[in-house]
């Protein structure tokens, strides 16, 4: 019999949550998992926990899209009922770009999927990472994220600790725990995505694992926490008691390819950046250099080059990683 199963990938996360409650081992319910991967669910869940939650319209055919727009109006989010990284979602500010919008996702997606129709949330974007133990938040911080790309919401860049003031900042974490709550979950690790609108906090959604990219690192050099060692402490029954230890300021951001065309030379310029600057934690080649990639013109542009660095202020720290994207010379990466 096995101690626990865990899984770091979220298209794993059902399977992994049956198998424990099949096998009688510790984690999260699969009831629990279902509701917050069903993105119409847990908006259901929050508006019965008494939580704010947007207006939403669960859309399963291009004939629901009517409906959809009248309920919600513009502008708008569309996005998939089970989806990661931003894959098929789009912001639309009219019925006709709606139509557009759903013909477009549609052809990308497996035919099975179904979408949410939601109004759009101004503010920014944070990650609010959790872990949860006997019900309650062992850990929690948040990680400014920068302002998506639009209309495809690519990500562009992260910072931890976060730059809000620290009355947002425990408003942003007190929402995440409860979302969590009403979805069911007492115990694991998870990546709670929000934004701090005019209104307030509100939750975009809940992924229940670790977050994945620069998640692990980035909590590893800001608190001393580790995710990956608090996820196998859940699995096994272990309650988790993170020690935090406050350490660098930790800022990274995606260079995205700025037209569709072929990779070239991403590595070699990845290795001068990582080489001629002590405050890179690393510069990472998303793609290899030959390879087909798409930009934003196109569709969601391919990330092709992923930069982390560290600094004693958290300000600078994202000056500094903002200032080092700039300085690639982008007309060398992508061959058109």
């Amino acid at each position: 019999m096995p101690a626990g199963v865990c899984t770091f990938c979220e298209l794993s996360v059902p399977l992994v949550a049956r198998l424990a409650e099949a096998l009688g081992l510790p984690g999260p319910s699969s009831k629990a998992v279902d509701t917050a991967r069903d993105k119409h669910k847990t908006r259901g869940a929050m508006r019965a926990a008494g939580l704010p939650s947007p207006e939403c319209f669960k859309v399963e055919c291009a004939d629901d899209l009517a409906a959809a727009a009248q309920k919600v109006g513009f502008p708008a989010v569309l996005k998939p009922l089970n989806g990661a990284a931003s894959l098929g979602v789009k912001k639309v500010a009219s019925e006709n770009e709606l139509k557009r919008s759903y013909d477009e996702v549609r052809k990308e997606m497996d035919e099975t999927v179904d979408f949410l129709f939601e109004e759009y949330l101004d503010g920014p974007e944070v990650d609010v990472d959790v872990v949860m133990a006997r019900g309650r938040p062992a850990y929690a911080k948040v990680v400014d994220n920068g302002p998506t790309a639009e209309p495809y919401f690519a990500e562009t860049w992260g910072l931890c600790p976060s730059l809000l003031k620290e009355a947002d900042q425990a408003a942003l974490e007190q929402l995440a725990v409860d979302a969590l709550a009403a979805c069911g979950f007492e115990v694991g690790v998870f990546h709670v995505e929000c934004k701090l609108t005019s209104r307030g906090p509100r939750l975009i959604e809940i992924n229940a694992r670790m977050g994945g990219g620069q998640v692990r690192k980035t909590h590893l050099l800001c608190s001393g926490v580790d995710l990956v060692e608090e996820t196998l402490f859940t699995a096994v029954g272990i309650p988790c008691n993170p020690h935090v230890v406050p350490g660098k300021a930790v800022a990274y951001t995606y260079v995205t390819s700025p037209e569709s065309g072929v990779a070239a030379g991403v590595a070699a310029q990845a290795a001068a950046l990582a080489a001629s600057d002590p405050l890179v934690v690393y510069a990472k080649p998303l793609v290899a250099d030959g390879a087909a990639v798409v930009g934003a013109n196109d569709a969601l542009p391919d990330w092709i080059l992923d930069v982390m660095t560290t600094h004693d202020d958290p300000k600078a720290a994202l000056d500094h990683v903002l200032g080092l994207a700039t300085t690639l010379d982008m007309a060398k990466l992508v061959i058109h």
